[in-house]
């Protein structure tokens, strides 16, 4: 809704100075660890992970390619240092 202020109503405002938090502010939450098995590097925000498609057909099948990548010395220590 906008509204058109008067003189009155603007000096007012002006009068009131710059909006002041009520208190500390507090930072975000501490990142949690997608699972507790994993290397601290896999931290991503708390919540549900939402995702919209068209996905790939094979996008769940656990192929070759997939394997392979896992199996990779750079893969297996991100995190980790």
């Amino acid at each position: 809704m906008n509204k058109i202020l008067n003189d009155n109503e603007k000096r007012q405002i002006l009068d009131m100075g710059p909006l002041q938090p009520s208190g500390p502010i507090q930072p975000p939450g501490p990142l949690q660890p997608s699972d507790p098995l994993q290397p601290p590097g896999s931290l991503h925000p708390p919540g549900p992970l939402q995702l919209s498609g068209p996905f790939p057909k094979d996008i769940h099948q656990n192929n070759s390619r997939n394997r392979e990548i896992s199996r990779l010395p750079e893969y297996s220590t991100l995190g980790k240092g």
